[in-house]
């Protein structure tokens, strides 16, 4: 059985979402990506430690402002929110509990600190204190810093994202129903190699 959650990334603009995509979806870095539009879809797929498959249907969305009225229809029936803040600029965590209100109410959340590549020694600025962040009784989880550049942490993330998925589908009596996606037609998909 190959599990499909609906992973959502959220963020401001710049924070590292389409690079953690770009990396999860060709194994690759591109120094100067363009703004995401909207939002881009694709899948990737993964198999954990385990041997447990997974299909994970990925859409990053738009950190621009101009773009958060729709924000809230990307993330509908989504299973695991990712919201990433850049470590060498914590001014990008300051609206993390904005888009936590714009994801699904129903998902669980998982907060990404990203660039540590521009993070050296102790220059990490991470914050320390989220645990009030939702408000609303949500799960709220915690990644270890990653690195889209030097594929530090992606792994862990991809691991972190299947536990979270898992239990998901455990509480609701081993159904699947959690993670049904439905896509309009004018949404371009593609694999993950």
């Amino acid at each position: 059985m190959v599990h499909k959650p609906k992973v959502v990334l959220l963020g401001e603009s710049t924070v590292g979402k389409t690079s953690f995509a770009s990396r999860v979806k060709h194994n690759s870095f591109v120094p100067d990506v363009d703004a995401t539009i909207g939002c881009e879809f694709f899948s990737c797929e993964h198999i954990t430690t385990d041997g447990t498959e997974f299909r994970f249907l990925i859409w990053d969305t738009a950190g621009q402002e101009v773009f958060r009225a729709f924000t809230p229809q990307f993330c509908r029936q989504t299973a695991v929110a990712l919201l990433f803040y850049d470590l060498s600029d914590l001014n990008t965590a300051t609206h993390l509990q904005e888009w936590i209100t714009l994801s699904d109410p129903a998902c669980d959340i998982v907060i990404v600190p990203s660039k540590s590549d521009l993070c050296i020694g102790n220059n990490a600025l991470e914050l320390t204190d989220l645990t009030d962040l939702t408000g609303d009784g949500r799960r709220l989880h915690h990644a270890k810093p990653i690195s889209s550049k030097n594929n530090t942490g992606i792994k862990e993330l991809l691991e972190q994202m299947s536990e979270i998925s898992l239990s998901r589908v455990e509480e609701k009596d081993g159904r699947n129903s959690v993670i049904v996606v439905t896509t309009s037609t004018n949404v371009k998909k593609s694999s993950c190699c």
